[in-house]
């Protein structure tokens, strides 16, 4: 309750420990504790205000000299000099995060070089289509390409001047396979086609089926069966009619999308609605058929497979979700890793040395790009560092195929046609480091930005933008003023945040020129909730003289009662005085008597009070 100025003996009213306030402060009383007002022993000089330090001190323990060496007295950091364990890591600086992956990148090549950014090439069209079952298969030095039901190939790399290959059905191209020579087009009910890379015809070579995708793997040609042959499964070994199946799935729904093979075994893959299957198979020990496929892994329900592909005993998944990476055991079961999310289905694979490259259709930069898996390291088991890598700007649409050819990676996008990368760099990349908290969830105030680079072939070739919080704008923090290095940008705004995310942007030089990026440091410094620290020293005496020249009588042994319950019992209770008004936690209540003006040998004096604060501050 609210003390008046009609409470002329203390404690009249009954009061409500650990809270209420009182309108006798600042006119009669100086100060007042859980709503009793008090007079402060200003000649005791006890009477103190402060706020508890921002930081404590502390101790490196570690053996090796590092960031946490460094005196939290001063600026914090976050820092990171290479970004080789790819993207998909949204906060950098979590108990789990791992250092050298970042967030998202648009552009830019992390992977070629070990602590260097650099800007990508772009990709563009060489072959414009407007069909969408552009897929392709190499033989022998040359690049095969379908669209509608035309069948094209070229003898270089950028898909230039194709030749038609004459002789294919009157049917639209569902799939291609190649053994190195001989090149096998699926057609539908119109069966399966061959040609090869000493001529320009094609001839039927398998009819009476009706089939879809096709692939060469470990030396036989596999096909699935669409249509009326939804769930068949051929090992073609001679051209003729009417081939029998060496496996016939149970559920005529189930459909095929794509084999794979892997150090011991073929893969087949394919669903039902939502529900993805992957089977194994072997050749039998005297070579001449396969055996009957067994489960040997499952999707998620809902992660609809879209392709398989193998790679040095690796097999790459792509669905509807994204792409997971598998080995497989003793028996040939496929052990998953965790999911890559692209966010749109994913068609197709390639490799090229450590590298895996696959369609990625809702590519980060809004266009249809592609994105590249490093086998050279793992972020966890079986699964690999990836990022975004080229995309077409201005082209959207679905990636349908992709291979790689020489030095060359091409890909089809649906209604778009063929594309190739180019040797001219994208105009604008940049990494998005993740979000940095430093290790506490109190806020933070970022100071400066500092890094190195190469040597910069002109100025403006970088530049940094900070994120607060879930701020989508972000501040630019400007860019690298100078050639040399290293650099140091401020933010323009003194932000309180939570999180801090920064984008490193790198911008084309003139002459097709990439400015190369080795280190980014972002110096904070804490700016937690802190508390005010309260010692009040109150005239406890039986008659008190108050700022009104007042005289008020007061029960010594009742106020240092209600005081020192409120420390023991740990109340959080209010505190008044003519310039704070703020709910508090008493720490320690000390009496000191006051022999000159106790009488009757009863305790008198002054009690010093200490709390603490606990809004925020």
């Amino acid at each position: 309750m609210s003390v008046t100025f009609a409470s002329a003996f203390r404690p009249a009213p009954s009061f409500y420990q650990g809270g209420g306030s009182t309108d006798l402060v600042p006119f009669k009383y100086d100060v007042a504790i859980g709503g009793r007002p008090y007079m402060i022993d200003l000649e005791s000089n006890q009477f103190q205000v402060g706020w508890e330090p921002r930081i404590r001190d502390s101790v490196d323990q570690s053996n090796i000299p590092g960031e946490s060496t460094i005196s939290p007295q001063g600026l914090w950091r976050r820092s990171q000099n290479s970004w080789h364990l790819g993207a998909g890591q949204r906060y950098a600086d979590s108990q789990d995060a791992q250092y050298g992956r970042f967030w998202r990148s648009v552009g830019v090549d992390p992977f070629t070089v070990k602590g260097e950014l650099r800007l990508l090439v772009e990709a563009e069209v060489v072959d414009a289509q407007t069909e969408s079952n552009l897929f392709m298969a190499r033989a022998n030095g040359r690049i095969y390409g379908s669209d509608g039901q035309t069948l094209r190939f070229a003898t270089a790399g950028n898909f230039g001047s194709p030749t038609t290959v004459t002789g294919t059905a009157a049917a639209d191209i569902t799939g291609l396979a190649s053994d190195g020579y001989n090149v096998y087009i699926t057609q539908g009910a119109s069966g399966i086609y061959k040609t090869d890379a000493g001529v320009t015809t094609a001839a039927s070579y398998v009819s009476n089926v009706t089939v879809g995708p096709i692939a060469y793997v470990k030396g036989r040609l596999i096909v699935g069966g669409t249509g009326a042959d939804k769930g068949e499964l051929w090992n073609i070994t001679q051209s003729g009619n009417n081939p029998s199946a060496f496996y016939t799935h149970p559920n005529n729904q189930f459909e095929w999308v794509g084999f794979a093979e892997g150090p011991n075994h073929i893969y087949c893959a394919g669903h039902t609605g939502s529900e993805s299957l992957i089977y194994r198979t072997q050749i039998e020990a005297d070579g001449t058929a396969l055996k009957i496929p067994v489960v040997a892994g499952t999707l998620p329900l809902g992660e609809v497979v879209t392709a398989i592909y193998g790679y040095l005993g690796f097999i790459f998944i792509g669905s509807n979700l994204g792409v997971r990476m598998a080995t497989s055991d003793a028996n040939g079961d496929l052990v998953f890793g965790a999911l890559i999310e692209t966010g749109s289905d994913v068609n197709c694979f390639g490799g090229n040395s450590r590298f895996v490259f696959f369609g990625w259709t809702n590519h980060p930069s809004g266009f249809s790009g592609i994105g590249c898996i490093d086998l050279s390291y793992l972020t966890a088991a079986n699964t690999p560092a990836f990022c975004s890598w080229y995309y077409a700007p201005n082209v959207t649409g679905e990636v349908v195929d992709l291979t790689v050819f020489g030095d060359d990676i091409i890909f089809s996008v649906a209604a778009a046609g063929f594309l190739n990368e180019t040797t001219t760099l994208v105009t604008d990349g940049y990494l998005d480091t993740g979000a940095w908290v430093w290790g506490i969830p109190d806020a933070k105030i970022l100071a400066k930005i500092d890094g190195r680079h190469g040597p910069l072939p002109e100025v403006d070739t970088v530049r940094v933008t900070v994120f607060t919080d879930d701020d989508p704008v972000g501040d630019d923090c400007g860019c690298v003023a100078g050639t040399g290095s290293p650099f140091t940008l401020f933010t323009p705004n003194q932000k309180r945040a939570f999180k801090i995310d920064a984008r490193v942007r790198l911008l084309k030089a003139s002459g097709n020129v990439s400015p190369v990026f080795n280190r980014i440091n972002l110096r904070a410094f804490v700016n937690p909730v802190r508390s005010q620290v309260i010692r009040v020293p109150l005239i406890i005496h039986p008659l008190v003289l108050t700022r009104d020249n007042s005289e008020m009588f007061v029960d010594v042994m009742d106020e240092v009662t209600f005081l020192q319950n409120l420390n023991r019992d740990a109340f959080i209770t209010t505190y008044q005085d003519s310039m704070l008004s703020a709910r508090v936690l008493i720490e320690d209540v000390l009496q000191v008597r006051d022999n000159n003006r106790s009488p009757d040998r009863l305790w008198a004096g002054t009690v010093i009070v200490t709390m603490r604060t606990v809004d925020e501050g």
